[in-house]
């Protein structure tokens, strides 16, 4: 763990951090990001209600705390393996449940995260099922027998809430509330395939909840893993769990951009609102619902099979392969009943199944679907997946796919059912991680099947059995049902049996007798039918019924279209959902033989139009709406499909990006539909829409190239015109599109020579630019957007040579936009190797030789700011990249000889002498700067005057430093960005600090006081900052106090202390995740103490109870109460004030007394119970307990008194008391106090020190015994007063004084001077005026007065004498 030295620091000197710390911490958690991964995979799957608990082995956090504190931590460190057995595994057994009763409303799941293998029991009778108890709890989550572990749990081996939870339930629902619900991470499993998957669902829900394009999302996986590291390892079990709200705000935080509104404005009005007003049709376009692909299907919406006939024997072995291996496959081709078998054995199982249909697509779009169905999985409702026609299961292509999907199922506890025409190879499910018997064939239908499915369909099985069994190929069940329905439909006419008899179906090659039947039962269908299922096999996919009757309606019409669509139902179409079908594989595609081209093409511009109807179309079918009107030439739909897309939000364009692959890969060497040029065009647009929105930066390259080349052939019209000018804006409102079309510029030129003479553009221009909320011009604008997050200082240079070409007028107008923003140009320049650093490719030398030329070439632009922040970039090259601090102090002299000075430039050079840590040249040049450094740019101004503050603190000008801080936090509060919010409280921290070193304690208190208030809106799970923030702030408090109240207060071995800048620190230590987090009314208590002992007030503790966040803590309330009532005493307060203070906190030591057991075994205070101390009736002033806390209060007030030589104000304390209380208070004490000097002599101890208390009046000056005598009794006294700490600091700070001036001035007084003062002399020299101060001096003194010690009193005393100091 690293100390607080290590943690609480300025931070290094680097203008950015100098690594990804997520990043950093995942790759040295080394063979150990499994377990986190897993989580953080899990995380992604949890509903609004559901809670993820991690529970964790020991292992596992020596390897996460090393991982965040940057420790390398090597392969070998493996503890053993874990079993049913492990005293962890039963606890986190145990705590899942107690989780669970104390969670009833919410989604419980628990993972217990472990570097150990799984292991396997000692004893048999401890093995479920003879295996691995842990390894058999997986299978029994998928489906196997629950009774093995049952009787296990059931055992008294594990906590009697674990048995009864598990007696409680039936074998299903242990299997769903437990079993299913607790996830055993261990081992070092194989963390490629977990992480491919995690990318995958990260990009989906980037994309459906964020708005992110893949890429982006996908750069997300290591700050989430990061997130859960830090979570992992908390110490308390409640803060080691994971929410869909905190997963929300850690990707919010993680890609949250913020962007000039002005900027904001236009990318909206260039986008679906330039497109409607120039391209007209406002209407035309259709709405797009985003939704599951249309593969996927719900089994909820599949029918049950209708006249089926019962497959027993397939359906049990399916079954029993799911139960003992998660997964089966049915193997068999085209038409025998797979599909229907697996979705029977899946309804059968748990009645909540998904489809996938793979049918007739390639390996590519095989492999696609499969990443698609990993990206979803943890979003499915369903305990089983069935793949169907997954036909490419042995292709190489989708190998890796397939072991992450499988992989992926496994990790939930789902079964899984593949349906496919060839046997799985070895190799195959070897990859997959399958085993090879899970396999079972599904076979044609026997003679009794075929019997019996006649039977179903009211026809005699001894006459129609043997004939419907031969018409069908010899019992291939979907041809088989043809010829059963068909008769059926007939009313089974005797005439029948002779045609078929006359075909004579029958052939030694099965395959031909399967395809000879096909076309002999297509060929027996009424000729109406036969038509439909030609042209509904044209058909992409699902279609539903009023797709089917539309493309029946098609020149020629098939007459009787619905009487024909429903002969096809079932034998020819499979049903796929409600009012869904699909035609069966044995007539895919037989309409392109049998059709004509015209008849083809008819056909699909109808489907097309049909996929348009009702003004919304399905995201998920955008694709097969393209690819039919691109068949059917269907201009229109083309039309009004690209018209959609432009207008799109972004929401909508991000899902679309996913989903037209078709229109992503369209051609880009010419025309997408040559028979229309302006719809080819809106093609051509729609085209750059998409591959920006999905990040294809090649791609959308080459299709703006083309877009321009065709725009330039349009027809010089107002129709050619407009779509010329949506072509610019929609390129030119694409946020850095600069970044990959490299005429960018030329484009943006000619945009604005095409709106300066447009009436309507120019008018629109004129309407924003007038805008009450803006001043800003439309193309300056336009330049920003472009610019933005340029990646590379290559992509830099190129813009400012292109730049540079251009008219000097046309160049300063585009960079006003940028100079708006950021006047000192730093992201603009600084942007492009900041973005190279974190992506690792930052090559210094060479950026440094560009930034020299780029200085060069903007020498000229009259833009001093641009051209000096290209050199301050060559110089952080030099220092901060290149070790060269010398080599960047020389470039900054060569920007001054080119220049002259600048502030940009000073501020550089200090920048350069801060990270030296050679502070006062630092203060030199920032104290000349200080004032106008960066006005115009806050984040710049805030990190600058910071590093002023530190240079100053660090050259002991703390007045300078406070004030510098200050500003630092003023600029910090003007930026609208979380981290720098967090930053701005750091500072105001700092300030305080330096107000305390300054010794303005009043304002110090203020600055923590609303530090800490704003922590109170500060989540620290926000943010790594966040959390540093909360701690540094509570250290920072405790630290004050040390200093406030020199208590000495050390950690680690070292006297506290806060490093100057360390409560700001941009880039704090990962270790800081792995501290806990104490509460911050904690703080809030310490402050007030602290305020107390400086006797000040700064609004703390007079406000406290409105000031804590969840309320008084009473052990702290105690502690409080205590240390108001010894301020009390420390100023001699003898008003009603002191009394009602006293009375407070009687009220807390009696509670104290009577929860006394309860407060020491459950007191907590990283999780204090809170409540108020209960107000106790003064009625009880005569309690024995209510005595004894006053006569203490009484005592050390006289102790207190009697040290500063004012035992006169007893009488006054007295008076106020018995005012307060009735004389009902402390009687048996004060009585003494008041009287008269012939009073009777003391019969206790107590008596004798209030008589011993009076000899040290104001004026009075005691005999050197008299100071012995009563700094022995007050000494005694203290070890049973509630104030001995402070008595003890008391008696022994007057001690000292007194004896120092005896030995000299009345030394004469003393006995034995020679021989005892030395000793005395010896015990004064000792530095702390503590208790084992005053054992040394008390026995000296004695023996220099002629008081004879008692022997057990000088052994006492030399006994504390010997003690080490606290």
């Amino acid at each position: 763990m690293a100390s607080d030295t290590e943690l609480f620091t300025a931070g290094h000197g680097g203008l950015v951090p100098q690594g990804d710390a997520a990043r950093q911490a995942v790759d040295a958690l080394r063979g150990y990001a499994f377990q986190v991964t897993a989580a953080a995979l899990a995380w992604l799957d949890i509903d609004a209600q559901g809670r993820l608990f991690l529970e964790v082995a020991e292992d596992y956090t020596v390897v996460a705390r090393g991982a965040l504190e940057a420790v390398q931590v090597r392969d070998t460190e493996i503890s053993g393996s874990i079993t049913l057995n492990t005293a962890g595994v039963r606890d986190a057994i145990a705590s899942f449940v107690s989780l669970r009763e104390r969670n009833p409303t919410a989604d419980v799941r628990l993972r217990y995260l472990t570097t150990s293998e799984i292991g396997t029991e000692r004893s048999i009778g401890d093995r479920p099922g003879g295996m691995a108890g842990l390894a058999y709890w997986r299978k029994a989550a998928t489906g196997a027998d629950v009774a093995p572990l049952r009787s296990i749990l059931e055992s008294d081996g594990f906590a009697l809430p674990v048995q009864e939870f598990v007696k409680a339930r039936n074998d299903e629902a242990v299997r769903s509330d437990l079993l299913r619900r607790i996830h055993w991470d261990c081992g070092k499993p194989d963390l490629a395939a977990l992480r491919l998957e995690f990318e995958e669902r990260l990009v989906l829900i980037g994309r459906d909840v964020f708005r992110l394009p893949a890429p982006e999302a996908k750069r997300l996986a290591d700050v989430l893993i990061y997130r859960v590291l830090q979570r992992s390892i908390a110490t308390r079990a409640e803060d080691r769990v994971l929410t869909r709200s905190g997963l929300y705000a850690a990707v919010d935080e993680a890609t949250r951009i913020f962007v000039p509104r002005a900027t904001a404005d236009l990318m909206t009005l260039l986008a679906p609102g330039l497109a409607n007003s120039l391209l007209g049709h406002q209407d035309t376009g259709v709405h797009v619902a985003v939704s599951e692909p249309r593969w996927i299907i719900d089994g909820s919406a599949l029918p049950s099979g209708r006249r089926m006939v019962p497959r027993t024997a397939i359906e049990s072995g399916v079954t029993d392969l799911i139960r003992r291996r998660g997964a089966s496959f049915i193997v068999g081709a085209s038409g025998l009943g797979k599909s229907s078998i697996a979705q029977v054995v899946a309804r059968s199982l748990a009645d909540s199944f998904v489809v996938a249909e793979f049918r007739g697509v390639d390996a590519h779009e095989t492999r696609s679907r499969l990443d698609t169905l990993v990206s979803r999985i943890g979003a499915l409702q369903a305990r089983t997946i069935i793949l169907d026609d997954l036909n490419g299961f042995n292709d190489s292509l989708v190998a890796s796919s397939l072991a992450i999907l499988f992989e992926a199922l496994r990790r939930r506890d789902l079964a899984v059912i593949v349906t496919c025409y060839f046997a799985p190879t070895a190799t195959s499910l070897f990859h997959a991680g399958l085993d090879p018997d899970c396999r079972i064939d599904c076979p044609y239908f026997t003679a009794e099947e075929t019997a019996d499915l006649v039977t179903l369909y009211g026809g005699d099985p001894k006459l129609w059995g043997r004939l419907a069994h031969v018409a069908g190929a010899s019992g291939h069940p979907q041809l088989v049902h043809a010829f059963v329905s068909g008769m059926g439909a007939r009313g089974w006419p005797a005439s029948a049996i002779g045609e078929s008899l006359a075909r004579g179906l029958s052939s030694d090659d099965v395959e031909a007798v399967r395809d000879a039947a096909r076309r002999a039962l297509v060929s027996a269908l009424p000729e109406n039918a036969r038509t439909l299922l030609y042209r509904l096999s044209l058909a992409t996919g699902r279609f539903d019924r009023a797709m089917a009757l539309a493309i029946a309606h098609v020149p020629a019409p098939v007459t009787q279209a619905g009487e024909g669509l429903d002969a096809l139902i079932g034998p020819w179409l499979e049903i796929t959902g409600r009012r869904q079908y699909r035609v069966s594989p044995l007539a895919a595609g037989s309409g392109r033989d049998a059709l004509s081209p015209l008849e083809q093409t008819r056909i699909h511009s109808q489907i097309a139009t049909q996929l348009m109807a009702g003004g919304t179309i399905n995201a998920g079918d955008a694709d097969s709406i393209l690819i039919h009107a691109m068949g059917g030439k269907n201009a229109g739909v083309l039309f009004i499909l690209s018209h959609s897309i432009l207008t799109a939000d972004e929401r909508t364009l991000t899902f679309l990006a996913d989903n037209l692959l078709a229109l992503r890969l369209l051609r880009t060497d010419g025309p997408i539909f040559p028979e229309h040029a302006r719809v080819s065009g809106m093609l051509r647009l729609a085209q750059f829409k998409i591959l920006a929105a999905a990040r294809d930066f090649e791609r959308a390259g080459a299709c703006a190239s083309a877009l321009f080349s065709e725009a330039g052939r349009q027809p010089d019209d107002e129709s050619g015109r407009a779509f010329r000018v949506v072509a610019y804006a929609v390129v030119l409102g694409t946020m850095s599109v600069a970044q990959y079309v490299d005429n960018w510029l030329a484009l943006l030129q000619a945009f604005e020579k095409a709106t300066n003479g447009d009436e309507l553009l120019s008018r629109l221009r004129h309407n924003f630019e007038q805008g009450s909320d803006r001043s800003a011009d439309v193309f300056a604008v336009l330049f920003t957007i472009g610019t933005a997050g340029l990646s590379s200082v290559a992509r830099l240079e190129r813009l400012i040579g292109q730049l540079d070409d251009i008219d000097p007028g046309r160049r300063s107008h585009y960079l006003l936009g940028i100079k708006d923003v950021v006047p000192d140009w730093s992201v603009f320049v600084g942007g492009p190797w900041t973005l190279e650093r974190q992506r690792g490719v930052l090559d210094a030398v060479d950026a440094a030789g560009r930034y020299l030329r780029m200085a060069s070439t903007t020498a000229s632009w009259g833009l001093r700011s641009l051209t000096a922040q290209c050199w301050i970039a060559r110089a952080v090259m030099f220092d901060e990249y290149l070790n060269d601090s010398g080599g960047a102090l020389d470039v900054l002299d060569e920007a001054v000889g080119a220049l002259g000075e600048d502030v940009l430039l000073s501020r550089a050079r200090a920048r350069v002498y801060w990270r030296r840590q050679d502070h006062s040249r630092c203060l030199e040049i920032l104290r000349e700067i200080g004032d106008e450094v960066a006005r115009d740019n806050p984040v710049e101004r805030a990190n600058a005057l910071r590093e002023a503050a530190i240079s100053a603190a660090h050259c002991g000008e703390w007045a300078l430093a406070e004030t510098w801080f200050l500003e630092s936090r003023q600029a910090a509060a003007q930026v609208e960005l979380p981290d720098m919010a967090v930053m701005a409280i750091g500072l105001g921290t700092d300030a305080a600090v330096a107000a305390l070193h300054r010794g303005a304690l009043e304002q110090a208190l203020t600055g923590l006081r609303d530090a800490l208030t704003a922590l109170a809106t500060l989540d620290p799970a926000s943010s790594l900052r966040a959390l540093y923030c909360h701690h540094v702030v509570r250290h920072a408090v405790l630290w004050a106090q040390s200093c406030v109240e020199r208590s000495g207060i050390e950690i680690d071995g070292e006297p506290i202390r806060v490093v100057p800048g360390c409560c700001s620190n941009p880039e704090p230590p990962q270790a800081i995740a792995g501290r806990p987090l104490t509460p911050i009314d904690v703080a809030w208590y310490m402050l007030a103490e602290t305020e107390m002992s400086g006797g000040i007030s700064a609004g703390i503790t007079d406000r406290l109870n409105v000031l804590l966040v969840n309320g008084p803590i009473p052990p702290l309330e105690i502690s409080l109460r205590t240390k108001r009532l010894t301020h009390d005493m420390a100023r001699m307060n003898v008003s009603t004030t002191f009394a009602r203070h006293l009375w407070d906190y009687i009220e807390a030591r009696v509670y104290a007394t009577q929860k006394k057991a309860e407060i020491m075994a459950t007191f907590d205070m990283r999780k204090p119970a809170r409540g108020t101390v209960p107000a106790l009736p003064r009625s009880d002033v005569s309690l024995p307990v209510v005595a004894g806390l006053s006569n203490d209060v009484v005592l050390a007030y006289c102790i207190r008194a009697a040290c500063s030589h004012k035992s006169e104000v007893l009488a006054d304390l007295k008076a106020t008391l018995d005012t307060e209380f009735g004389g009902g208070l402390a009687q048996a004490v004060l009585s003494r106090v008041s009287a008269t000097p012939d009073r009777p002599r003391a019969s206790s101890s107590d008596e004798a020190l209030i008589d011993e208390a009076g000899w040290f009046v104001r004026g009075a000056r005691p005999a050197p015994e008299a100071y012995c005598i009563a700094g022995i009794r007050f000494f005694l006294y203290t070890a049973r007063s509630y104030f001995r700490n402070y008595l003890i600091r008391t008696i022994a700070s007057w001690q000292r004084e007194a004896w120092t001036r005896i030995i000299v001035s009345e030394r004469f007084r003393l006995s034995c001077p020679e021989r005892t003062v030395p000793d005395i002399a010896m015990s004064l020299s000792m530095a702390d005026d503590d208790e084992g101060f005053l054992a040394a001096l008390l026995p000296a003194v004695a023996d220099a007065t002629s008081i004879n010690l008692p022997q057990n009193l000088l052994e006492h005393f030399r006994l504390l004498a010997a003690k080490p100091a606290a």
